[in-house]
């Protein structure tokens, strides 16, 4: 692993470990909110590490569920959304122009469903 990489990856474990402290607790949005476990921070940490660095870096929110979700968001018209939770499935939605849809799809941990990595590079292709 390149010194980039590790930078890169370095920075989203940051943000993920940061995302967990904040939501560690039952209740932690003041409306019954499911604490975000190790479990699931790990499971986006995997998510994180089998994406390509040219991927453009995605932003990182808490659900009240206990999952992450891991967006891209270019504006209202074009935005990618996968949450991560406990198990193999991820959830995912999209909005491409008028186009829009959504899912659930396995995961094995080290790979990027086709159809997620279709999606992540509309979404870039959108920035030029």
């Amino acid at each position: 692993m390149n010194t980039e990489l590790n930078n890169i990856h370095k920075s989203y474990y940051s943000e993920l470990d940061q995302l967990q402290e904040e939501c560690k607790h039952k209740n932690w949005d003041g409306y019954g909110a499911v604490p975000i476990t190790s479990n699931v921070i790990n499971k986006a940490k995997q998510f994180m590490l089998a994406l390509p660095i040219t991927a453009l870096p995605p932003e990182f929110a808490p659900e009240p569920d206990g999952s992450v979700s891991i967006d891209w968001i270019v504006n209202i018209n074009n935005i990618l959304s996968i949450s991560i939770s406990t198990g193999t499935r991820l959830s995912y939605a999209w909005i491409n122009g008028t186009d829009k849809g959504h899912g659930t799809i396995s995961f094995d941990g080290q790979n990027i469903p086709s159809r997620l990595w279709y999606e992540i590079c509309e979404i870039k292709n959108k920035f030029h």
